[in-house]
């Protein structure tokens, strides 16, 4: 059996040569770029390789003309002239005179071969004229005399036709070709239970990082909705290799776009801070969106970043499932630091990545129900090397009928009937996560609660050697 064939020889030489530089990683974006560029690159070096060649051309054949003796009088000869006897009868890059020309005269020479570049001083004009005469601007202080001047002129201006159209042909069709393959691509999409990452600042990069390692060895689902590219949101969603990322260009907080990302069918909802197209982030947007994921779907658990603590009650109002603000503990981190030695570095310890302890949530072994935590606490510790922090309970969320219980039965019965002729459903949407930290040791397990312990994180497998390789 021959040897598996290495990474480095499946990579292309672009990729390789540039992988020495600056990295394997960062040269296969340039490579992606390139890849994607290539087309219209292609048409651009062909439109920049007629405008020299033509250039060129124009300048040579106006400034070296063939021209009758009296024109070529006042202007340099670009050749030494003889007679039968071989006698030089004007050098090469003389000015020829009017003694000059009485001598080819007479010599029988009839016409000279000049230089003149009063129209075209050099190649660098030549090269203007081409671009000018290309882009159809045709300033006018350049343009040639000469019949094959004017010929090179007439085939540039046709070939400019063939190419500018190409390029706009070909830049259309790529985006018109990038539009399909979108709505290819969200009609195709059938996710169920994924993550909307809502979006895009400079934390996006380390929340994605942070769900790669929280997916562990399984593959998480994430579709990420900004304003950004897809060309520029390629380049950043690349190396996540426990998830799988669709990017969707669109608005967060409408309800168009977000069907698009199958919002019915998603497990939860991130919005972070927008920057997306170079916007300011606004707190104002999130809670729209905020708004208008929870009208669309209820059971969809929306958590939320916001920078200013007084926007907190507006999402709460919009029935955000929690909310996350910028520098909310830095008070208690700092006061931490200096009065309780060890309890910030153990938080800090817990929520950075690669370390060897995590906080997680693990279900509660049945036969642990009803007993006390004491004896669950105890098993974790014994069995599993993990800490209980806290139960999390998730409960029925709260509606009209929870709201009603208990009243007379005349008036809720009343109640009930003309909210439901409104439309107004009267059932509990979705839930609500309640979390009992340190439960007394007495308290019993109840059916349906999970476990927040902290435990060393799992050592993944390493995959078996392939064949072939040392």
């Amino acid at each position: 059996m021959q040897p598996a064939e290495s990474p480095e020889a499946t990579r292309s030489w672009l990729v390789r040569g540039l992988g020495r530089v600056i990295g394997v990683p960062r040269a296969e974006l340039v490579a992606a770029v390139l890849g994607g560029l290539w087309p219209f690159l292609r048409i651009l070096m062909l439109i920049s390789f007629v405008w020299i060649v033509a250039g060129l051309l124009t300048y040579y054949v106006e400034t070296f003309r063939t021209v009758p003796l009296e024109a070529g009088i006042g202007y340099p000869v670009t050749r030494t002239y003889r007679d039968s006897s071989g006698e030089v009868l004007v050098d090469a890059w003389t000015v020829l005179d009017e003694e000059g020309a009485a001598r080819l005269r007479a010599a029988g020479y009839r016409s000279v071969r000049i230089y003149n570049n009063s129209m075209f001083q050099d190649v660098n004009d030549g090269i203007w004229w081409s671009i000018v005469t290309m882009t159809t601007v045709g300033y006018g202080d350049r343009y040639p005399e000469t019949k094959a001047g004017r010929a090179i002129a007439v085939v540039l201006m046709f070939t400019s036709l063939v190419l500018l159209s190409s390029f706009t042909a070909t830049f259309a069709s790529a985006f018109v070709v990038r539009r399909i393959e979108e709505a290819q691509r969200a009609r195709e999409l059938t996710w169920e239970g994924h993550l909307i990452l809502c979006g895009w600042n400079p934390m996006a990069p380390r929340i994605l990082a942070e769900l790669n390692r929280a997916a562990g060895e399984g593959q998480l689902q994430v579709i990420v909705i900004n304003g950004n590219s897809e060309e520029s949101m390629e380049l950043l969603l690349r190396d996540y290799e426990h998830l799988e990322i669709r990017h969707i260009r669109g608005n967060f907080a409408r309800e168009e776009d977000l069907r698009r990302c199958r919002l019915h069918h998603a497990a939860a909802a991130l919005i972070i801070p927008d920057a997306s197209e170079g916007r300011e982030p606004d707190d104002v947007r999130t809670i729209e969106a905020t708004v208008t994921i929870k009208d669309m779907a209820p059971e969809v658990k929306v958590f939320a970043h916001v920078q200013d603590m007084e926007r907190v009650p507006n999402l709460r109002r919009a029935l955000v499932d929690d909310v996350v603000v910028t520098d909310e503990f830095t008070p208690q981190l700092l006061v931490n630091y200096a009065l309780r030695p060890g309890a910030t570095q153990a938080l800090r310890e817990l929520l950075s990545p690669g370390t060897e302890v995590e906080l997680q949530v693990i279900p509660i072994p049945q036969q642990y129900v009803g007993r006390p935590v004491v004896e669950l606490s105890q098993y974790l510790r014994r069995q599993q090397e993990a800490t209980l922090i806290a139960l999390v309970i998730e409960e029925e969320g709260f509606g009209l009928d929870q709201a009603m219980k208990g009243g007379d039965p005349y008036i809720v019965d009343f109640i009930r009937e003309v909210i439901e002729e409104a439309g107004i459903s009267t059932q509990a949407t979705g839930s609500r996560t309640r979390v009992m930290v340190n439960p007394p040791n007495d308290t019993p397990v109840q059916a349906g609660e999970q476990a927040l312990v902290i435990r060393r994180v799992p050592r993944r497998a390493t995959p078996p050697a392939r064949e072939g390789e040392g």
